[in-house]
């Protein structure tokens, strides 16, 4: 069973950083599979469901501190990469326009992330 843990922790970690690089990014520099942010939104509900796998196997081998431990370094691995994506596309963003402010950069990518594009 704990190795079945770790594999799902292993997919949650290949698709959470997968949905996070390319959630931030433009529509265009996408790849066809996710043009659409329901796609990406599919990808990490798919890493959520691995994630709660991961955690329910750990638990089944009655290492209650070992499984809460995955479960917080997953989670806090989670906040990490948002965070790195969200700053690289931030910058990268603010190179290409060197009049836009940070705070304005932020909130475009933000918006981006969070609306639906159907192009």
């Amino acid at each position: 069973m704990r190795f079945y843990a770790l594999v799902l922790s292993a997919v949650y970690l290949v698709f959470k950083t997968y949905a996070r690089f390319w959630l931030y990014r433009p529509m265009h520099e996408r790849p066809a599979v996710t043009r659409q942010n329901d796609m990406l939104r599919i990808i990490d509900l798919g890493a959520m469901l691995a994630l709660a796998g991961a955690f329910f196997f750990m638990l089944n081998t009655r290492r209650i501190l070992l499984s809460m431990a995955l479960l917080a370094a997953l989670l806090a691995y989670d906040a990490l990469i948002r965070f790195v994506f969200l700053r690289l596309e931030v910058l990268r963003l603010r190179t290409s326009q060197p009049k836009m402010g940070r705070r304005d950069a932020r909130h475009r990518v933000r918006r981006r992330a969070q609306t639906t594009m159907f192009h």
